[in-house]
């Protein structure tokens, strides 16, 4: 019973992760096990090596360290590639995260999508999730607008590959997304949650992520606590003493009711640049578009349905074979 029960989990997990053609070590497999049933790391291992040893299994195959679904080898040659691109974005936008770091307010910086779950090509741009103090969010997305557009450094029209889309914020008093998802067991959205990288997390906002959103950990309950951070991340993203000054100096001027005025006429003003599509979007209730109190999330394409009707379509052709 457990072994089936572990099969069935294994392939729901692979088979997302087919889906960008990313195989898994084996830590990352049991890492984001789908739904699995209660099973230690070591017992998960043997289960896994015994499936690949047989030779006549139609769970996964393993090469190189790497698990898979069956005759989708050539996906471990795919993730070696995608990890030098996935690598120079991380750096570009740990560079960015710097620049922005001092910004009065700003609490943390994520990197997310494909930067963050490290399937990047060339042409890929860098996406962060930022999180703000409450109240102060249209104030900290204008001067981190500000400082990336001057640096270079922010996405601009056609101008996307190798820089920073700032498409997502969110304050500290509004971490729980449950309400956007698209369904109870939104794989895409919860994977995503999960394969977030820190570029800036002093408060360590990440923890407070997660338990806000425990309807992800309750699909991926050994995702656990701990945050892999590859060693570009470690490296120190704080902003610089004159920074640290600017931001609490900043902080004290605009804490009252002076800020408040100010995040309202940032709000407004950016509000009349968004495009009008864009405003209609968030109008109707399209998930991939919110403009909500404590939430701002300007994604007009919002893929998670149609990868949920692949993964689920995948899923049932492996349950069939």
């Amino acid at each position: 019973m457990l072994e089936r029960e572990l099969a069935t989990s294994v392939r729901q997990t692979l088979a997302y992760f087919d889906l960008f053609s990313m195989p898994l070590t084996v830590e990352e497999c049991f890492r984001f096990l789908w739904q699995p049933p209660a099973v230690g790391f070591e017992a998960f291992r043997n289960f896994l090596v015994q499936q690949t040893e047989r030779g006549d299994t139609q769970l996964c195959e393993e090469q190189s360290g790497y698990y898979f679904l069956p005759g989708r080898a050539e996906l471990v040659e795919s993730r070696r590639r995608s990890t030098v691109p996935s690598e120079r974005l991380f750096a570009v936008g740990r560079r960015a995260a710097r620049l922005i770091a001092w910004v009065p307010f700003l609490r943390a910086i994520f990197v997310c999508n494909s930067v963050g779950a490290e399937t990047a090509t060339s042409q890929s741009d860098i996406d962060f999730l930022i999180i703000a103090s409450p109240r102060r969010l249209w104030l900290v997305r204008f001067f981190c607008n500000v400082i990336l557009r001057l640096a270079g450094l922010r996405t601009y029209g056609a101008k996307t590959a190798g820089r920073v889309c700032l498409s997502f914020f969110l304050d500290s008093e509004n971490l729980d997304l449950s309400a956007w998802r698209v369904a109870s067991d939104d794989v895409h959205f919860a994977y995503w949650l999960l394969q977030m990288l820190p570029l800036y997390d002093p408060e360590v906002n990440y923890g407070r992520f997660l338990t806000a959103n425990q309807w992800a950990r309750a699909f991926t309950p050994y995702a656990g606590g701990h945050h892999r951070v590859p060693p570009i991340a470690a490296r120190s993203t704080e902003p610089g003493i004159l920074g640290r000054i600017v931001k609490k100096i900043g902080e004290a001027f605009w804490r009252g009711a002076y800020g408040t005025m100010l995040e309202n006429q940032f709000k407004q003003a950016q509000l009349l640049k968004i495009p009008f599509s864009v405003r209609e979007a968030a109008r109707r209730g399209d998930w991939g578009v919110v403009i909500a109190s404590g939430i701002l999330k300007l994604h007009e394409r919002d893929t998670r349905r149609e990868v949920r009707r692949q993964w689920l379509k995948k899923v049932k052709s492996l349950c069939v074979t």
